[in-house]
């Protein structure tokens, strides 16, 4: 299982497995997080994310988390806005309280 807003469901995990000759087989691509833990918890799937998001997962449903058996790089996460949102007072203040939080928050 991915999660994928684009629905390609490719990313950091493929292009690893790419880089070594391997590729995965995708069962199911969903756009976001809110259906996956009761997917898995109903499946034989799997599906790797961040661990705090399945920190969260294990409180909802009967799951159990498992390190990566791969070393996966770095990434930058990043926010983007439509230009004309740019001046906006309250879009200022959600960004930089994103910003804030982010800074504060731990790898």
């Amino acid at each position: 299982m991915v999660i994928s807003r684009r629905g390609t469901g490719t990313g950091l995990i493929d292009d690893y497995l790419v880089r070594r000759g391997v590729a995965r087989k995708i069962s199911l691509i969903v756009p976001n997080f809110l259906s996956a833990p009761w997917i898995l918890a109903n499946t034989d799937l799997i599906l790797s994310l961040p661990a705090r998001i399945a920190e969260k997962f294990v409180h909802l449903v009967p799951l159990k988390i498992l390190p990566l058996p791969i070393d996966l790089p770095a990434y930058d996460l990043i926010m983007l806005w439509h230009p004309r949102q740019e001046k906006e007072p309250d879009h200022q203040w959600l960004r930089r309280e994103i910003l804030e939080i982010c800074a504060e928050t731990t790898v």
